[in-house]
């Protein structure tokens, strides 16, 4: 397995990933809009999407994906700069073979790099085995603050 920065010059290589995993979350099928949304995270340089590969051959990336990563950053007036997980999917045939933990780490090591004080993100509450994944690494479930967001339409 390889884990490299997804670049604007092939978007198509997460966009399979990020249409399976908007399905997990009860969205339709949407190939074309999944491709446009990792298009546009790439072009912004506001995000990072890491992207798992099971290769042979370093020749032949493009087609074997098999997760997927995407972070961003946000300012804490306490902390300073937060590294922010946003999303975190593994093709469902290649789980519970070290892929989330390998795109975590690289992750972490981005963190490292970017001069970051502390790692983010958060999970349903029924995802088990994310929540099992994270305390494996060392994760701890919040006590302190609670979470509230509200639609703005």
């Amino acid at each position: 397995m390889i884990i490299r920065v997804a670049a604007t010059y092939n978007p198509s290589v997460p966009s399979e990933l990020f249409d399976l995993y908007r399905q997990y979350y009860n969205r339709p099928a949407d190939l074309v809009l999944s491709k446009q949304y990792v298009t546009d995270q790439l072009r912004s340089k506001n995000t990072t999407i890491l992207v798992a590969h099971a290769i042979a051959d370093t020749t032949d990336i493009e087609d074997k994906a098999i997760g997927f990563l995407q972070f961003g950053y946000r300012v804490c007036s306490c902390l300073g700069k937060i590294l922010l997980v946003n999303d975190l999917f593994v093709d469902p045939d290649n789980r519970n073979m070290g892929v989330g933990k390998a795109l975590m780490n690289a992750a972490l090591e981005c963190g490292k790099m970017g001069e970051a004080s502390a790692v983010e993100l958060e999970t349903e509450v029924d995802n088990i085995s994310a929540q099992r994944l994270y305390e494996s690494l060392g994760y701890k479930r919040d006590t302190r603050y609670t979470t509230y967001t509200r639609s703005i339409v």
